[in-house]
């Protein structure tokens, strides 16, 4: 019976070693698969151009809407964004995890839009520029009770500071790490876990509920 026990405890270990193994060498496969993918693009792939566009298109946009509040602005944005990249594909560098750096992208082109119009064109519905508001569509919601507890984790959210709630979306609504994150922000790998840790302290109350309602609660 104690061996019995001893095999299964064996078996345990090592399919949750594997299964962290698996969870630590996404991100590597993923920046692989979009090296090879951005090196087919530098050479003039078309096909490759389009799925780079099918693959992120969405998470861009979702990107920019949140800090645009405007849903044409956004599709021009990323619009933009790809026109760039094929006109200018010859020239592009070598990218290893295109996510962050297209968010990257996407954000210098909305601080650049901002820059050329009047200062009072700046605000967007008594809304900020760049600041992240969050809704009931950005979670999962399964049911009654769920919408409600989510009412509460978005009243939580909606009024932590702007650059907290950048990086919350960043982390648990793109998928990025922390590395990324601080790629797409322009701070520094810690700073960028500072403004998460700080955020999810803030929701500490709302944890567990904030984590089953968003996309990416696991990522690494």
């Amino acid at each position: 019976m104690f061996e019995h026990l001893y095999i299964c405890a064996i078996f345990c270990i090592i399919a949750k070693k594997n299964h962290f193994i698996l969870f630590m060498h996404k991100d590597s496969y993923i920046a692989s698969e979009d090296a090879v993918l951005w090196e087919k693009l530098r050479k003039g792939d078309e096909n490759a151009f389009s799925t780079l566009f099918v693959r992120f298109y969405p998470e861009l946009y979702g990107y920019s809407l949140k800090l645009t509040k405007d849903e044409a602005l956004s599709h021009d944005i990323i619009q933009e964004l790809f026109v760039n990249i094929w006109q200018s594909y010859s020239q592009l560098k070598p990218i290893e995890s295109l996510k962050p750096f297209l968010l990257r992208c996407t954000k210098n082109l909305i601080i650049d839009y901002w820059r050329k119009i009047k200062t009072i064109e700046r605000t967007h519905q008594g809304i900020e520029k760049d600041e992240i508001v969050f809704s009931h569509e950005d979670f999962r919601i399964s049911n009654e009770e769920t919408a409600a507890q989510t009412a509460k984790v978005l009243a939580l959210l909606n009024t932590l500071p702007d650059r907290v709630k950048e990086a919350i979306y960043l982390r648990f609504f793109t998928g990025l790490n922390y590395t990324e994150i601080a790629r797409v922000m322009d701070v520094n790998v810690q700073s960028a876990r500072n403004f998460v840790h700080r955020g999810l302290q803030q929701m500490k109350d709302v944890y567990l509920v904030f984590l089953a309602a968003v996309p990416y609660a696991l990522q690494g």
